[in-house]
């Protein structure tokens, strides 16, 4: 312990710190008002169109349970089994069209000296 230094709390210290703190957090807004207030006047627009945006009323959905038939059971029986379980049945698969699969020739088709004419 000889060689390093103590650090003791002085709590003059830290209440001028925080006193320049709050200072300096007051003349930033006086500045922001000074530079940016102009934009004050915007926002307010902004701010009364999307306040009654978000007050109309919207037609909201009627979501019944019936209309779901799809059944998860049997449930899996392992932890290891829980991966993906339900993506291999059809219903559950989230692809509706097909999975995006591109079949490349690799040999050009035998007629193809008769497709330019």
């Amino acid at each position: 312990m000889e060689g390093q230094k103590v650090v003791r709390m002085q709590p003059n210290h830290e209440l001028q710190n925080w006193r320049a703190s709050v200072e300096n957090e007051e003349w930033c807004a006086s500045q922001w008002r000074k530079k940016w207030g102009f934009l004050l006047p915007f926002y307010a627009e902004r701010y009364k169109g999307s306040r009654s945006v978000s007050q109309t009323k919207r037609p909201q959905k009627n979501i019944s349970q019936e209309d779901d038939t799809r059944d998860v059971k049997p449930f899996p029986e392992t932890t290891s089994q829980e991966v993906g379980w339900l993506s291999t049945r059809a219903e559950f698969q989230l692809e509706v069209i097909g999975p995006y699969y591109v079949k490349i020739p690799t040999k050009p088709p035998e007629n193809w000296e008769d497709l330019d004419d």
